[in-house]
């Protein structure tokens, strides 16, 4: 009987999708602006309604520098980021292999 319970359970959880993303914004570069910056994904995710969700994830393409990692050093303060359901999700970047950069992710 407790088995047939937990089993209720565990299907009443699976059945219940999850929220859809309302807007994802894609960074493709590491350049301080323009399509596919951080900067650009910022205004993008900022202009949109999070209210369901809202992503800015990572697909910079090869090559990938010498030290084994991309870096985005913004030129100018970035933009407060008002979307209050947000994620940011550096694990999008093809070869996430976690935090490998000793100088901090």
């Amino acid at each position: 009987m407790r088995h047939l319970a937990l089993r209720s359970i565990l299907l009443i959880a699976v059945a219940v999708p999850f929220p859809l993303i309302a807007q994802t914004a894609l960074v493709t570069t590491t350049a301080d602006s323009g399509a596919g910056s951080l900067r650009d994904a910022i205004t993008t995710v900022n202009a949109a309604s999070c209210a369901s969700g809202c992503a800015i994830v990572f697909q910079i393409p090869p090559p990938v520098p010498a030290g084994g990692y991309f870096t985005i050093q913004p030129a100018s303060e970035l933009r407060r980021i008002l979307a209050s359901n947000l994620v940011i999700d550096g694990a999008t970047q093809t070869g996430a292999t976690g935090d490998t950069n000793p100088a901090g992710p």
